[in-house]
């Protein structure tokens, strides 16, 4: 199943898809949302609570024997978990703030485009909003559709004493961590055909 939505790149009409009530859904939200509460910011993005983060986080390692941590794989972990089921169900109420941070990062991206194409592993696309969040995904047009399908989002994770309590500076720093790691991955010799799309959104 994907939950589907309208977006507008370069012009142009597309339909963003994600992974919804999949293992997906339940590894991403698992590994930024919840393992990523504080060093990606999504404590003061979101204000979800710190206690509800302890207790699902909790509820997973020990009655679920999570595998999920930081550089993990879906593959590696969430695919051949037993229990989908159950950890569907814990991350139910948390995790639409998640999916609503990615709608909204590719819907509102036509306002000051910051997007860019370019080939590399399996990804294809990436756009960076002003709060940092990195959505990457993969725009194909079959049968005369265009689609761009949601592969990963997330925050970069910043230093303790760099997230400040206001919340306008917290996504400053976020966002320019983003476009520099992003800067540096396009002037590395692993991307292939780069395309920034406004480049003077990705410099100021």
């Amino acid at each position: 199943m994907a939950d589907t939505f309208k977006l507008t790149i370069m012009d142009q009409k597309f339909t963003g898809k994600i992974k919804s009530d999949s293992k997906w859904e339940t590894f991403h939200v698992t590994k930024h949302l919840v393992h990523g509460y504080h060093n990606e910011g999504y404590d003061k993005l979101y204000g979800i609570g710190s206690r509800l983060i302890g207790s699902i986080l909790d509820d997973q390692e020990i009655k679920f024997e999570c595998k999920v941590k930081e550089g993990s794989t879906l593959e590696g972990t969430c695919k051949p978990c037993s229990y989908f089921n159950e950890c569907s169900r814990l991350i139910k109420d948390i995790k639409d703030p998640y999916i609503s941070g990615i709608k909204n990062t590719l819907i509102n991206d036509h306002r000051k485009p910051r997007h860019a194409s370019f080939k590399h592993g399996n990804g294809n696309f990436v756009v960076i909003a002003d709060n940092g969040i990195v959505v990457v995904g993969v725009i194909n047009n079959q049968n005369n559709k265009n689609n761009l399908v949601v592969m990963t989002s997330y925050r970069y994770k910043i230093k303790s004493e760099l997230r400040t309590d206001s919340i306008q500076q917290r996504n400053e720093i976020y966002y320019k961590k983003a476009k520099d790691n992003w800067q540096n991955k396009f002037n590395s010799s692993n991307f292939k055909k780069v395309d920034q799309y406004l480049l003077s959104n990705w410099i100021s």
